[in-house]
């Protein structure tokens, strides 16, 4: 015998968010070179780890379900909207439009010449930018494991 619904079954829309402190022993894990975290986003599974991007310089990568797939940098798709990071270029110099409004006028140089450009990036400078678009383009975010040793520290 199935038990009587009453009403109309509303789905799960709560948000699913790591305690702060969570936050903070991932972020500074994401400070060390060799650092690494775990996490389940709404259904996904997403591996952090911190990659070298120069001589000096370390940035914050991913892996979604143990995969890095070129075509998610071109093609819209989840994977992109909810782990890559949108980076906005003016597609002209500011020397070059300034320059322009002396040839051709100021507001033909604004219209024709202030075009921008959106990529998205693979890496990410900061972790409190990935953590602040984590949250924004995901309902459910969870800590599996934090550290290069698997450590479960998230519920």
């Amino acid at each position: 015998m199935q038990p009587r619904v009453t009403g109309t079954v509303v789905p799960e829309t709560r948000r699913i968010q790591p305690t702060a402190d969570q936050w903070r022993l991932a972020e500074r894990e994401m400070e060390s070179v060799f650092g690494s975290a775990h996490l389940q986003c709404d259904g996904f599974n997403l591996r952090l780890c911190v990659s070298r991007a120069g001589t000096r310089k370390f940035t914050i990568s991913f892996y979604v379900d143990g995969f890095f797939k070129g075509e998610w940098i071109t093609k819209d798709c989840e994977e992109r909207r909810r782990f890559f990071r949108p980076v906005t270029r003016p597609v002209f110099p500011a020397k070059f439009i300034r320059a322009m409004a002396k040839a051709v006028g100021k507001k033909k140089a604004q219209a024709d010449y202030s075009k921008k450009v959106t990529y998205y990036s693979p890496c990410w400078d900061s972790f409190g930018a990935l953590k602040r678009h984590l949250l924004k383009n995901n309902k459910s975010v969870r800590f599996v494991s934090i550290g290069t040793l698997g450590s479960t520290n998230g519920g």
